[in-house]
């Protein structure tokens, strides 16, 4: 549907509407109703709307006599495809030109195998048969079964994870299973060449970025088991297994989807046939279908050891084979299980593609650690440390934070389900109603005392014990279990003062807190002053079924049992944060305090009051946004707040980023789980900013952006230029592609699509021009502008085509785009 040439969400109000999907209503019955034929408005809309390229094209295959094949390709997805697969022949041709000792064509090999199948599932899926209606006749009278609605259509095309189905994933016309088969290789093939153009050019320089204040990486002690390694070779031998490891992740997939999908076919072979088995797939028993999944994962898992045995034949195409056979089933569980996890937790919250894509990160973060671990176990006996980034401590708190907090919310997953669980059920079916409020606080005290507990032991006797000895001094080099280790609160402390200036870090962190703490309380109080005045606020509440009604609350009857304040269809329907009667807010109380009354009559309530009053009076006069436009904002927040940061210090940056990486988590935690006392008003803002994306029961938005703009910084580049990919790409770039294409966008790319071209070139034009002046500025290095004009183009049309979430997809595809075309 043209969602840029026709907004659904036109409903009158002095407020700027958020967007209402088609099969939701409006609570309030006060509000004027949306036109009735809004299906056949759309309809007109579309067929009005010029585009440039036509939906599907239809070639007819005749193969068979009774049967009509047709291949049905999709543009849109037929230009993605081109965009994915021509960025991994450009990464396997650069790496083939390589002529370093470390290229090994079979990894190549490898590479061109997995461009090759991720080919079958997007064609098996555009192949529709059309039976001859002599064939047909005679089950024309059939009426038992209904047409195939909508939603069975889409159980057709798409692929799924085994023991999954349309309704675990994102409401999305694209599975976006060549985002998930072809994005990690190229990815992991870039990054791979990165390292080896640095040990060609500089073999004795660090794998640290030069400008980066941070200790040098650390490097393990020469022994008579194996020669000693500079940081620069290992990081070069730790990426080619990098390579190989999204290489298991692509194979394990593809044997899901290619299992899932032939199972699927049999279903609907002996639907039609009178011996139609009646059990449901995948089974309703959440046992079952978790033990049927465990079954497949480990006969995945059996298949990738068995082509890594193959290896070591007179098989002239190895695979795997700078795995170990530890690595190979590590990497192949852990991608199962993380992947699973994501699904049965974040319902609905990804499409297949993003699955994958985050699954692999998430499992080469988990290697990352093993590998940390095991060479401060066994440093004599192990070669190099096998991280695919330099072991500095920028590392180390990365995995302490941000696997940290995944492992704490799973250490502590009872308190947190009987909290939801508690806050779900109402209060009359308590056996003690009374006590309903002390068990929360009871539990989320628990919750927040444990975490400490597991913070400051477990995780951070971790971090210490990784952080060893100082490596500037010379007995840097000893390692072992029984070698000392660092606080790792007074050493952050410490490395806080080291910055450019012991002033500098000190400073960037006053500003952050001041400009995120000036844009919370001015939308809380925004959103506040519109509720409690006349102005209502139309929001969407994209959890559960399709149907999900919306509300429409009104901040002069601003009490959630009401029916039409936001918490009490929050509480319910999304997050779990409580029944209504928890997570209602006072109602907003007007204080008249009469001249002359007591002693509190003083000038200084008389300065509040009149300071109250030219607030409310500002209030009324700034603009209401929308929800693209609020969406917007902290894209453009993001601009303010973290280009200085990597201007000024990337290391520290660094640091910071995966702090609020795990900050974020922890007040998911905190939301989802209804953790007393801040669930309600975590919920209730950041109800405010979400759109159909967070269809799920998490809410991942500010995941994705937060991610997007410090993937470039936490890769380790070597060139400036290249750690300002995620700001300038989401910050700018993703933002000004939203307003120009909203506002006077006209042409769409496809009919089907809602991106359109001025959109498109708004994205490359802003992003091209922040870069050059950042570039003009000397805060980055001089580039080849018309190579970057290039990638951002490319990075452009995938943002047109491409239905997965752009904040996790957009920046990645242009940092490897800039890198492979050599711009930076």
């Amino acid at each position: 549907m043209q969602e840029r040439a026709f907004d659904a969400s036109t409903t009158v109000s002095n407020r700027t509407p958020s967007p209402v999907t088609p099969h939701s209503h409006v609570a309030n019955l006060s509000a004027p109703r949306p036109p009735p034929a809004l299906s056949s408005v759309r309809t007109f809309q579309s067929q009005m709307t010029p585009c440039c390229f036509p939906d599907r094209v239809h070639v007819p295959l005749r193969l068979i006599r009774l049967r009509k094949l047709e291949l049905v390709l999709d543009v849109r997805r037929g230009g993605e495809a081109g965009l994915l697969f021509g960025v991994l022949w450009l990464a396997i041709w650069r790496l083939y030109e390589d002529k370093s000792p470390a290229m090994q064509l079979p990894i190549l090999v490898e590479l061109i195998g997995v461009s090759i199948f991720a080919m079958v599932h997007p064609l098996l899926g555009a192949i529709q048969t059309s039976v001859t209606p002599a064939v047909t006749a005679s089950k024309s009278n059939d009426t038992r079964r209904p047409a195939m609605s909508p939603s069975g259509t889409r159980e057709r095309e798409m692929t799924f994870l085994w023991m999954t189905d349309s309704r675990d994933y994102s409401d999305c016309r694209d599975d976006g299973s060549l985002t998930g088969l072809l994005f990690a290789p190229i990815l992991t093939s870039t990054y791979w060449l990165i390292s080896l153009q640095q040990l060609a050019q500089h073999p004795t320089s660090s794998s640290v970025p030069a400008h980066w204040l941070i200790e040098p990486p650390r490097e393990l002690p020469a022994s008579s088991f194996h020669p000693p390694l500079s940081s620069l070779q290992s990081i070069v031998l730790s990426r080619r297994k990098l390579v190989e490891l999204s290489i298991v992740c692509s194979t394990v997939l593809f044997m899901h989807m290619t299992y899932s999908r032939w199972q699927k076919y049999r279903r609907l072979a002996r639907r039609d046939s009178e011996n139609a088995s009646s059990r449901e797939f995948p089974p309703k028993k959440e046992g079952r279908r978790s033990w049927l999944y465990t079954k497949f994962s480990v006969t995945a898992t059996l298949l990738c050891v068995l082509l890594r045995m193959a290896s070591e034949t007179e098989v002239p195409v190895s695979v795997f084979a700078t795995l170990s056979y530890f690595d190979v089933i590590i990497i192949s569980l852990c991608f199962q299980f993380v992947i699973y996890v994501m699904i049965r937790l974040a319902y609905r919250g990804f499409t297949l593609g993003e699955l994958s894509v985050v699954a692999t990160g998430s499992t080469a973060v988990l290697m990352e650690s093993v590998n940390l671990t095991k060479a401060r176990i066994w440093p004599l006996t192990t070669a190099f440390i096998e991280t695919y980034r330099s072991p500095t401590p920028l590392l180390i708190y990365q995995i302490a934070l941000i696997p940290g907090a995944f492992l704490t919310g799973f250490l502590l997953s009872p308190i947190l389900v009987i909290s939801r669980n508690l806050a779900q059920k109402p209060s009359h079916r308590l056996r003690f109603p009374d006590q309903k409020l002390p068990l929360r606080k009871a539990l989320a005290g628990a919750f927040y005392g444990f975490t400490v507990l597991i913070v400051g032991g477990l995780i951070g006797t971790w971090t210490g014990w990784c952080l060893g000895v100082d490596p500037t001094l010379p007995s840097s080099k000893i390692a072992g279990s029984g070698s000392p280790s660092r606080n790792p609160w007074m050493w952050f402390l410490q490395w806080l003062l080291l910055g450019q200036r012991p002033w500098s870090r000190p400073a960037l962190l006053t500003y952050w807190a001041l400009v995120a703490s000036i844009s919370v309380a001015g939308w809380s109080r925004q959103l506040a002053r519109a509720r409690k005045s006349g102005r209502k606020i139309i929001n969407v509440h994209f959890s559960g079924p399709p149907n999900t009604t919306s509300t429409v609350h009104s901040p002069s009857n601003s009490s959630p049992t009401s029916g039409s304040g936001v918490a009490n269809t929050d509480n319910r329907a999304r997050s779990g944060s409580g029944s209504a009667s928890d997570i209602q807010r006072p109602k907003h109380r007007e204080t008249v305090v009469s001249s002359g009354s007591g002693p509190f009559t003083s000038s200084s309530v008389t300065m509040s009051h009149s300071m109250t009053g030219f607030l409310d009076r500002a209030d009324k006069r700034v603009p209401t946004l929308s929800l693209n436009a609020r969406r917007k904002f902290f894209h453009g927040l993001a601009v303010v707040m973290f280009i200085p940061g990597i201007a000024l210090d990337p290391a520290f940056t660094h640091a910071s980023f995966s702090v609020a990486f795990s900050l974020f988590i922890f007040v998911e935690y905190v939301r989802y789980f209804a953790l007393y006392p801040f669930s309600a008003t975590v919920h209730v803002f950041m109800n405010e900013f979400i759109n159909e994306k967070d269809s799920g029961t998490a809410i991942l938005s500010h995941f994705y952006l937060l991610n997007g703009c410090a993937m470039p910084i936490w890769l380790e580049g070597p060139s400036r230029a290249l750690g300002y990919t995620g700001v300038l790409a989401l910050g700018v770039g993703d933002a000004v592609a939203s307003v120009v294409g909203k506002r006077i966008g006209r042409h769409h790319w496809t009919s089907n699509s809602p991106k359109t071209v001025e959109g498109t070139i708004g994205f490359i034009i802003s992003t091209v021009a922040a870069a050059c002046l950042l570039k003009t500025t000397g805060v980055a290095e001089a580039f080849s502008t018309p190579r970057y004009i290039i990638a951002t183009i490319l990075g452009g049309i995938l943002e047109a085509f491409s239905l997965q979430n752009d904040n996790l997809t957009l920046p990645l595809y242009l940092w490897a785009a800039l890198i492979l075309l050599g711009a930076v």
